[in-house]
């Protein structure tokens, strides 16, 4: 019932708005959208005090990746990338501890990486995680990693602090990140930086390591980096951390 109000306000409702509709206790309405604020259904505007649809509630009821308010100026730069390497593209930002992807285009391949809108995945598991992470303070970094742990499963190794250290000291040196997985697939991923060159974002070219494109290897970090400089320009007005925090 709460989504369902939110949804049909333009501009969202406020906590005392919401306690007032369905006339539950203060504490109990806290509650409720404290956890769906945490789950990504709602969002609150720092602002205006403000409760908004979130990206997830967005991507689970239309199914199509137009969720940015910026979409239109993504999918340009993301469709020509798509086009010349014939890689899935995708933009990711962090998002408690997780990488949530905002956007994407598939690759027009029949055997495609499908990444897709309103998915999460723990930071250290991915690439879009390292280049994510890579430029933190030490301090910050040590933080993220005592809140949110690292991620342990059964199919790999589970990556260590000493090891993910190592692995972000590369990414800085290289500037991007490279992911593998054992079905065949590999993973580019490069910053994409704010007005005050900080990375707020990070975008993704995914394949079937088969593809020709990965031959040239070079080639694609350059054509993969000029987009994610093209998407920087576009939108260094734009606060990520708040859209998506």
């Amino acid at each position: 019932m709460f989504l369902e109000l939110i949804a049909q306000r333009p501009g969202g409702l406020t906590h005392a708005e919401i306690r007032r509709w369905f006339d539950v206790p203060t504490s109990t309405c806290s509650y409720i959208l404290s956890r769906l604020e945490w789950h990504g259904y709602l969002k609150k505007n720092k602002s205006t005090g403000r409760y908004e649809v979130g990206l997830k509630l967005t991507a689970l009821a239309y199914h199509i990746p137009q969720t940015t308010p910026f979409h239109p100026i993504l999918q340009t730069p993301m469709n020509e990338l798509v086009e010349a390497t014939r890689l899935t593209a995708a933009v990711g930002v962090l998002r408690r501890g997780r990488v949530l992807l905002v956007e994407n285009v598939d690759s027009p391949e029949p055997l495609r990486v499908n990444l897709t809108v309103g998915s999460e995945v723990p930071f250290d598991t991915c690439a879009l995680g390292r280049v994510l992470i890579a430029w933190f303070p030490r301090r910050q970094l040590s933080a993220l990693i005592e809140e949110y742990g690292l991620s342990k499963s059964a199919s790999r190794s589970p990556v260590t602090k000493s090891k993910l250290l190592q692995q972000l000291e590369v990414v800085r040196r290289e500037g991007y990140a490279i992911h593998e997985t054992t079905v065949g697939a590999r993973a580019l991923a490069v910053p994409i930086l704010d007005g005050q060159s900080r990375v707020c974002a990070a975008l993704v070219a995914a394949g079937a390591t088969a593809l020709n494109v990965w031959k040239r290897f070079d080639s694609l970090v350059k054509r993969v980096n000029a987009t994610a400089e093209t998407i920087s320009e576009l939108t260094r007005t734009v606060d990520w951390r708040q859209l998506y925090r």
